[in-house]
């Protein structure tokens, strides 16, 4: 017995000195949020103070040293997550987390990002000594300096990561993999296609995926439009080919995206929502401004909040980690915020390769040899691999990142964000800066992919909303949510339309503008033809969302930063109640449900207004009726898969 108790209180002794250890090793890597830090470079004093919230708020006598300490502290609260978003990005999370992340890795290397974000931070260095240059290199000096002296976050030593210093392609790396992941195309098209082909578009009609002339839409007003901006051109190629039968293609690529999605240390888009009020409906005569940008939750959270000062510069943002510049910000002139827009801004092609030579493939009535390289992941744990990667002119075959489509028919992916120059930061600096409605909007041309809803609001009274993305110009008879014909001529991008003719909607009569991901209104399309409008094509959220934010405004002039909160914690579901009582109508018409003693008992449940309030029973209900319903109506069509 007493060796026994020896031992017992051995083993105690053991976990309370692990446990301590523990304790004072996490206590060592934590964030310094009080006291005096020394970062090299700083020219004068600069004071920080963190809120009740954690939020920084930075005060400093020129903007060399907000920038350089902006980034020392975006990179001591958040090193990790951008190791994790750059490491997405190149292509290389294979080496830190082992083969579970080998198709991650194999996707971003094909599509070129690793090329293509040093092709952008050339673009960016070409501007060394103006503003935007020199706050870009500030930051990025102010998180380096955290990396080489900072504390390490424990996540580095537990997963065995070293540090290294960041750089400017890493934060387009860092831009690629989110803008990737707000893209609906590659979780969508691969199902949209095999539906379209089995059961013909009649079906992708009822999926609601071209707008129907009794829905609402985003108004449009043009206002005064920018200066016409020139269309930007891709090349147009040309073939003919008929397509057979992809349904292991379209299965297996579905079931991959899926999968990607799952791995990424990037949260997916909810949908999101946004109103601003002019002083026609506000009890002030002010504009009210509401922005929600919805995103999964994740820890870290995606955006990073902070208060930068400086003189003749203050703003208060949120940030995306690794990048100077706010997406969604306010300063004492004006305000501003996001949705998605969810435009159609990525293709996939069906390609058709020589059977001479697999490596080229039939673009314009002949053969093109396409572009080949190889890349070599590291993977953690194990030897390391390979992927060659083929471009055709369309963009990169992704046969190769998944299993079960090594050896079937190529497909090719087209994608707006690696086609055009990157000049994101540019447009992040001009808005960042902006102190009026003309500053604003003359950055809104730079931003290509992914699209956004720009919604903005000023002390002059102004609101307005712009779509702004690189809209693909493609022939009339392209249905683009389904895959393409590669080697067709008629399915080849035109180039992309001029930002003048994108939808926007500045200072409307009716006083106040919105978004929530929603149809925006059908755009003019031809400089010579007036009459010619496109229902531009996308993965937009239904309408229904939009449509209870204009109910809510629309009685009300003399709206307030009280009221207007019933707004922003409104969660009702018009929509949703009305299905209930149909999907109760219907039921109640089959005698298997209208006897029984069992269904009965859930009449109550069915009596329900919408409001998604915690304590009901009736949105768990819904909800899991609603996924039967879709489940069991498509599964015996389309499969399990």
């Amino acid at each position: 017995m007493k060796w026994l108790k020896r031992i017992l209180i051995a083993l105690v002794v053991i976990v309370l000195i692990t446990a301590g250890v523990g304790y004072f090793w996490l206590r060592s890597s934590k964030p310094q949020y009080t006291g005096e830090l020394k970062i090299e470079g700083v020219q004068a004093t600069v004071t920080t103070y963190f809120d009740d919230f954690g939020i920084p708020h930075i005060y400093a006598e020129n903007k060399r040293d907000l920038y350089l300490t902006f980034g020392y502290l975006h990179a001591q609260d958040r090193l990790f997550q951008m190791e994790m978003m750059r490491r997405a990005g190149s292509g290389r999370l294979s080496e830190i987390i082992g083969r579970p992340t080998l198709k991650v890795d194999k996707l971003f290397r094909s599509l070129g990002l690793v090329e293509y974000a040093k092709e952008s931070a050339a673009l960016l260095e070409s501007q060394k000594g103006t503003d935007l240059y020199n706050d870009v290199k500030s930051y990025i000096e102010g998180v380096n300096q955290f990396i080489a002296n900072g504390s390490t976050p424990p996540e580095f030593s537990i997963i065995g990561i070293e540090k290294t210093p960041y750089t400017m392609e890493d934060m387009f790396l860092i831009t690629g993999a989110m803008s990737f992941n707000f893209s609906q195309a590659q979780r969508t098209e691969p199902v949209m296609d095999f539906i379209s082909r089995h059961y013909g578009n009649q079906y992708l009609q009822d999926l609601g995926l071209w707008h129907d002339s009794t829905e609402t839409f985003i108004p449009t007003h043009y206002g005064t439009p920018l200066q016409h901006q020139p269309a930007l051109q891709a090349p147009l190629e040309g073939g003919v080919s008929k397509l057979p039968t992809r349904d292991e293609v379209t299965t297996a690529l579905s079931l991959a995206m899926l999968e990607i999605e799952a791995l990424m240390p990037v949260a997916p888009l909810q949908g999101s929502n946004s109103w601003v009020l002019s002083g026609k409906k506000t009890k002030s005569g002010e504009v009210l401004f509401c922005n929600d940008t919805h995103i999964g939750y994740m820890l870290p959270q995606t955006w990073y909040e902070a208060h930068l000062n400086a003189p003749e510069f203050e703003m208060y943002g949120h940030f995306l980690a690794g990048l100077p510049f706010a997406l969604v910000g306010r300063n004492h002139h004006l305000s501003w915020g996001l949705t998605m827009l969810l435009n159609d801004d990525m293709d996939f092609y069906y390609e058709k390769q020589s059977a001479e030579n697999p490596n080229q493939f039939l673009s314009n009535g002949h053969y093109e040899a396409a572009q080949l390289t190889t890349h070599i992941i590291k993977i953690k744990g194990e030897a390391d691999t390979s992927i060659t990667v083929i471009n055709t002119p369309r963009g990169p075959i992704i046969n190769a990142v998944f299993d079960g489509m090594e050896n079937i028919t190529p497909i090719s992916m087209y994608w707006t964000y690696t086609k055009l120059p990157n000049r994101t930061m540019e447009a992040l600096f001009g808005m960042n800066n902006a102190k009026d409605i003309v500053s604003f909007e003359k950055s809104l041309p730079l931003i290509h992919a992914p699209g956004l809803n720009v919604n903005y609001g000023d002390k002059q009274g102004n609101v307005a909303w712009w779509g702004c993305a690189a809209l693909i110009e493609r022939g009339d008879s392209v249905n683009s949510l389904t895959i393409l014909d590669g080697s067709n001529p008629a399915h080849q991008p035109k180039g992309f339309y001029p930002f003048d003719i994108n939808p926007r909607c500045i200072n409307p009569e009716w006083g106040y503008i919105y978004s929530a991901n929603d149809w925006p209104q059908a755009i003019h399309v031809s400089a010579t033809d007036s009459a010619k409008k496109i229902w531009y094509p996308g993965y937009y959220k239904p309408q229904y969302r939009a449509d209870r934010i204009r109910s809510l405004i629309d009685p009300k002039n003399d709206w307030d930063m009280e009221s207007i909160k019933t707004v922003m914690n409104d969660h009702t579901s018009q929509s949703d109640a009305k299905l209930i009582r149909l999907w109760k109508k219907e039921l109640d018409e089959v005698k298997t449900f209208s006897d029984s003693t069992y269904f009965r008992q859930f009449d109550e449940l069915f009596q329900w207004n919408g409001e998604y309030e915690p304590i009901l029973p009736s949105p768990t209900f819904y909800n899991k009726m609603l996924y039967h319903y879709l489940r069991l109506t498509m599964e015996d069509e389309i499969g399990k898969d």
